[in-house]
């Protein structure tokens, strides 16, 4: 039975080259192949991978901002990142566990 599944998140101070790369990591890791990768007008990409009837679609968007409480670093990058996929429970689970993972690497 396939099922979708969509999650957003926001990721402070990382270089958004570093989570593409992360992402790109993490979709491998479960076996799935990138099968288009775009750069966005407005600062980001757009990567989609599949294999066997799985599919994931990533948007990355960042821009560089002041936030008050970090005010001290000056202009950090703060990313977006949106994943839409579909596939088996199963597959979705390994998906979003190798995606927390890949960017918990980011971290340390």
């Amino acid at each position: 039975m396939k099922l979708r599944l969509t999650d957003e998140r926001t990721i402070y101070l990382i270089p958004p080259g570093e989570i593409l790369l992360d992402v790109k990591r993490a979709l491998e890791k479960v076996g799935l192949r990138v099968v288009a990768e775009a750069r966005l007008s407005r600062g980001g990409w757009r990567v989609q991978a599949s294999n066997g009837g799985r599919w994931v679609r990533v948007v990355i968007t960042y821009e560089r901002r002041i936030l008050q409480p970090l005010k001290v670093l000056g202009e950090i990058p703060i990313t977006t990142l949106f994943t839409t996929a579909e596939g088996d429970e199963d597959f979705l689970r390994r998906l979003m566990r190798s995606l927390e993972l890949s960017l918990l690497r980011c971290l340390g």
